[in-house]
């Protein structure tokens, strides 16, 4: 059913008469039609964690989100179902601030496609126009659950309800992670994301990558429209970013203050009675105030560690708050042109695996599971919804609509909390896809920005061509190493066996490419050195290649170079042996969307 608020003529009565009150499922503060179909409770819930709470088991299990099945009938023309959804919310003046297309569960087994509404006031509306808002957007959408609840759209900087894990001695150079903040602030914190190179005639900048919002942190019930207005250092003071933020910082200074108190007091205490008791007291209270010293020297060695200059850098420039004009997105983010000293490595930490960030990759289709590494939640798991999602963010004097991409956790959990605005996003490979900024109140879904969005925007706003420090600061990386017959390449060039010349990965040439002519590739013509150990020389062998082609069958840093490569490095009888391998140059970071 297609629904014109330009002709309210056409619009069905008000009145609720099309349903009845019990084919309409309601929770707190939550409507969903045509019934509820979420009904288990805590005593049924598997593995439930209130099993042990008699009192709670009565209670309803929570409901979770999770990606639209992308082989679901509505996908396709989701784009035009949600402007009649939105067509119908504004009829009946609902203040709407999300439209999203989902699967909605207690338990993941049993999930039910739902159209998901977020306004900002559900009483706002009476139980019959919600009920006939319901009852419409179901015939919009061919059946699918509707869930009407209520909340808003928050950016993850905005509100600090969640504490950052610091680790002592502060890490000189901030790691992808890392808690920020302006030095001056101590109310909000953010995200470090990642280190991008720009590159100006013959001036580099190394900045670190986060949110605008993280830079100028202002609540979003204030945001005025000079607020929307993009920021340049040359126009303006310095801005100066600290990590950790100040918020985390004070909030561990003060907690291991107040375990220095308290051993000493209980110190204190001990050799009071050590004191009265003498020769009489037990061997247990003099081990008791060796680890109350203990516990004491420890606290004061974390204080004098954080007493370091925390400062690693100043805003060069910010987006502001803004539409991308092609994909309608919000784009929000800002850039910290880093101190020489506090430049690192974009390298997610993890104490199992770590692994680098080396290129940029295209956005996963049909719900890829992607990975990010924040302030508040560490690294975290989750799924992209292969549907945009509408949203509407207002402030005093403005509101923006804009589609978003979302990003859903995993098993419930969700993919950020307040602080982790700024963390990069990266697909299976290690390739980064995008940055988060924020997401609903309602639930646990968190808003993606493409990194391509980012960085052409950055380009056209400054001028500077963008690289990513990772492979281009020479990290090496390590992959196999084979070797294939030679000829014309996805470059346009001819070579033969014994050119100095190594096909790449497709994961890698894809993600660079801007047109639909290969020969144009960006990563075409540029500069590797692959070295090895050669076990019949007992010595490290290198060589130089020139790439020339794309690898439909190598993994993301896997090499497949010329026979005259290979048998420089290795026996040509192995066929396939380990390589380690940097650019010589660096690797440009604009991707095809």
């Amino acid at each position: 059913m297609s629904v014109s608020s330009s002709d309210h003529g056409k619009w069905p009565s008000d009145e609720t008469d099309a349903t009845d009150a019990t084919s309409v499922g309601s929770m707190t503060g939550t409507v969903i039609y045509p019934s509820n179909p979420h009904t288990m409770t805590l005593r049924e819930a598997p593995g439930s964690m209130w099993q042990h709470e008699l009192e709670f088991l009565g209670s309803r299990a929570p409901i979770h989100t999770t990606t639209i099945t992308a082989s679901h009938d509505l996908v396709k023309k989701w784009n035009e179902s949600a402007a009649s959804i939105i067509k119908i919310l504004n009829h009946y003046q609902g203040q709407w601030v999300g439209v999203e297309l989902v699967e909605r569960y207690q338990v993941i087994s049993n999930s039910y496609p739902t159209c998901l509404i977020t306004l900002s006031k559900m009483e706002q509306l009476s139980q019959a126009h919600l009920l006939k808002i319901g009852q419409l957007v179901s015939q919009v959408t061919n059946g699918v659950y509707v869930e009407i609840t209520e909340g808003h759209v928050f950016r993850t900087g905005d509100f600090l309800t969640s504490e950052a894990k610091l680790k002592l001695p502060y890490k000189r150079a901030p790691i992808m992670g890392s808690s920020i903040s302006v030095s001056e602030i101590d109310h909000a914190s953010g995200t470090f994301g990642g280190y991008l190179e720009l590159f100006n005639a013959d001036v580099v900048k190394t900045c670190g990558l986060s949110c605008h919002h993280v830079l100028f942190p202002i609540a979003p019930a204030d945001l005025t429209l000079a607020d929307l207005r993009p920021y340049a250092k040359s126009l303006h003071e310095n801005i100066t970013i600290c990590s950790p933020a100040i918020y985390d910082h004070n909030r561990s200074l003060n907690i291991d203050q107040e375990d220095i108190d308290h051993a000493t007091k209980e110190k204190d205490t001990l050799l009071k009675q050590l004191e009265h008791l003498g020769a009489e007291a037990p061997r247990q209270t003099s081990q008791a105030i060796q680890r109350a010293d203990t516990r004491i020297a420890t606290k004061v060695q974390r204080i004098h560690d954080a007493s370091v200059d925390r400062n690693i850098g100043e805003v060069f420039f910010s987006s502001g708050y803004k539409l991308d004009g092609e994909a309608q997105c919000q784009l929000d983010y800002g850039l910290i042109e880093m101190y020489p000293a506090r430049v690192g490595t974009n390298e997610i930490p993890n104490d199992e695996n770590s692994f680098k960030v080396t290129y940029i990759a295209k956005i996963p289709l049909e719900g890829g599971k992607v990975r990010k590494f924040g302030r508040t939640t560490d690294i975290t798991e989750g799924y992209i919804n292969p549907v945009d999602s509408f949203i509407r963010f207002k402030g005093t004097a403005f509101e923006m609509v804009s589609k978003e991409k979302m990003i859903y956790g995993i098993a419930g959990k969700p993919f950020t909390l307040a602080g982790d605005s700024g963390a990069w996003v990266v697909d299976v490979f290690g390739g980064l896809i995008g940055m988060v900024w924020g997401g609903f109140t309602s639930h646990e879904g968190s808003f993606l920005t493409p990194i391509s969005l980012i960085t052409e925007d950055i380009t056209k706003q400054t001028g500077s061509s963008l690289f990513l420090p990772l492979p281009s600061d020479r990290q090496d990386f390590t992959g196999d190493l084979t070797y294939y017959g030679t000829g014309l390449g996805a470059c346009g060039v001819t070579s033969t066996d014994a050119d100095n010349i190594v096909s790449i990965s497709h994961f890698l040439f894809d993600s660079q490419q801007t047109g639909s002519d290969p020969n144009l590739n960006p990563l075409c013509g540029l500069q590797i050195r692959a070295e090895r150990f050669d076990e019949q020389v007992n010595a490290m062998r290198s060589v130089d290649v020139t790439v020339v082609d794309r690898c439909t069958g190598c993994a993301p840093t896997d090499l497949d170079v010329s026979p005259g490569v290979f048998s420089q490095l290795a026996d040509p009888a192995k066929g396939r042996v380990t390589v380690t391998w940097a650019w010589l140059s660096p690797v440009p970071t604009t991707a095809s969307r």
